[in-house]
């Protein structure tokens, strides 16, 4: 069993006090450059909870990785790799703008459907995620204290850049009031799913 160690710092978007998914999952490809993996593959980023702390990505090969000390699990379908992300105890300190208000302001809902009704020049996992959440926060208010966060995020492959602004997010179901599970669209038909909670 291979495993190798990327180590990237780490940056909580906004206000937010958690390390943000979208970043997770680019932080998944950057790793997977740095070391040579092709990632010509399925993709499954699993995040039963928030991380608080800077995460280590480490890329195993051809083992199932221990996962009880995980903090998220990244399955790559019909690649021999997988990643297991821990939390380190380095708190987060630096922090970077994010403005997902502007996805928010592009969107339009339509029965179960958001999409984008202009471009918006943001990568394609930050509109799939953010049109998600606007949906959320419209459809199924959270209380006060609490907020929708991506538990799951499926895709048959991964996101291409030139897509972004043509993906769209249809709610499949929802599971009692606190998970939801909807289809992410593109211009070629369903290419994963999200999976949120209420937490």
């Amino acid at each position: 069993m291979q495993t190798l160690l990327f180590e990237p710092a780490a940056a909580f978007r906004g206000s937010r006090d958690y390390v943000h998914s979208t970043d997770i999952y680019e932080e998944i490809l950057a790793g997977a450059r740095y070391h040579g993996i092709p990632l010509d593959c399925g993709f499954d980023l699993r995040i039963p909870r928030k991380i608080g702390c800077r995460p280590v990505y480490s890329f195993i090969k051809d083992g199932g990785a221990d996962t009880a000390d995980a903090a998220a699990i990244a399955l790559l379908p019909g690649s021999p790799w997988q990643v297991k992300i821990t939390e380190t105890a380095e708190p987060v300190l630096a922090r970077k703008s994010y403005d997902e208000q502007k996805i928010f302001n592009a969107s339009r809902i339509a029965g179960s459907r958001i999409s984008l009704a202009e471009p918006v020049g943001m990568r394609p996992v930050e509109v799939a995620t953010a049109l998600s959440v606007n949906f959320h926060k419209s459809s199924f208010p959270p209380n006060p204290g609490t907020r929708w966060l991506l538990a799951r995020l499926e895709l048959s492959r991964l996101f291409r850049d030139e897509e972004s602004d043509e993906l769209a997010i249809e709610l499949e179901r929802r599971v009692g009031k606190k998970m939801t599970r909807s289809r992410i669209v593109s211009a070629d038909g369903a290419i994963g799913t999200l999976t949120f909670i209420l937490a």
